[in-house]
């Protein structure tokens, strides 16, 4: 299942145009997120507070496109974007000891994956597909992680996000506490 789902995201990560300098934020949307302790059924299984004790964490995210962003894919047949999880050992994540634990790849596009998302956005009435993806780390150490989520490119461009605060775009990062 990880590996199914790190393959999904991977291809709805690359649906936002990669030519950095025509950025795309209305083509993909990261709808929904969730620090969680497991996935069921490509869904959460529960939703963890800012301090969580120590387990496997993982986060999830549920993805929109549109076609444009589809074609993007299948013209660029690369991969987009990783999640980088950030350790931080000092307090808070203003520390300046901070290391990166991973960067994981989130596969690569498939003819048979792109074909099944053409099919979704053509049954769709919004003309978008939606996936449920997630990153996970299984042995987590105590203290304060970020996920960053980035292209694969050479400036490890962050994806674009909106705040719930203001509603702008911002660079997708989630922060959480493991105790």
């Amino acid at each position: 299942m990880y590996k199914r789902s790190s393959i999904v995201l991977a291809i709805v990560m690359l649906l936002v145009c990669l030519d950095t300098g025509r950025a795309s934020a209305q083509a993909l949307e990261i709808v929904e997120s969730a620090w969680t302790s497991g996935v069921h059924d490509l869904q959460y299984v529960d939703k963890l507070g800012p301090n969580v004790p120590q387990h496997p964490l993982y986060l999830w995210l549920r993805v929109a496109a549109d076609e444009g962003a589809l074609r993007e894919l299948e013209k660029k047949n690369m991969l987009p974007m990783r999640n980088r999880w950030r350790y931080y050992a000092g307090i808070g994540t203003e520390s300046e000891s901070r290391e990166v634990i991973d960067e994981i790849h989130l596969g690569v596009g498939t003819a048979e994956l792109v074909a099944k998302l053409e099919r979704e956005i053509a049954a769709s009435p919004d003309g978008k597909f939606d996936w449920r993806v997630w990153s996970m780390k299984s042995r987590i150490r105590p203290g304060d992680w970020v996920v960053e989520v980035v292209y694969s490119d050479a400036g490890s461009t962050p994806v674009p996000c909106r705040s719930q605060a203001t509603n702008a775009l911002e660079p997708c990062r989630f922060e959480i506490r493991v105790q």
